[in-house]
């Protein structure tokens, strides 16, 4: 996928976001994915960092196998991107993006069978707007 565009960019947030929530996965993991992409001083080391980390974490039982191919994914598909002059920055939309989703569908239930469906912005504001949580 190297002719990604924003629109992209936002889905694959959405996508990442929502598998997370899915999975359980801790907030305190998230703000970690953060930390470590603006920890690195070379750029594109850094979003092959979020990646190898997601793994790690999976393999360490903080993240569930599917939400570090989520991540994994969608890092590979920035650094892939030939149109981004900044990969960091890029990652950092994709992630700053899932992070607020997550944080959205803090005391939403997101039923496993739905993962696919709700992939863009339009059917994530569908499900917020259905939930009965507030």
């Amino acid at each position: 996928m190297s002719d990604i565009s924003a629109h992209d960019f936002y889905k694959l947030g959405v996508k990442v976001g929502v598998r997370l929530k899915v999975d359980g996965v801790q907030s305190t993991q998230v703000n970690k994915l953060l930390e470590l992409l603006n920890s690195e001083s070379d750029e594109r080391l850094a979003v092959t960092l979020v990646a190898i980390f997601a793994h790690r974490q999976a393999n360490r039982g903080y993240l569930r196998i599917s939400s570090a191919k989520e991540l994994s994914d969608a890092m590979k598909q920035i650094l892939e991107c030939k149109e981004c002059s900044g990969v960091r920055n890029e990652a950092r939309k994709v992630l700053g993006i899932a992070k607020w989703v997550y944080e959205a569908l803090e005391r939403t239930t997101v039923p496993p069978e739905k993962i696919k469906e709700i992939s863009d912005f339009p059917n994530l504001l569908k499900l917020l707007m259905e939930a009965k949580h507030y």
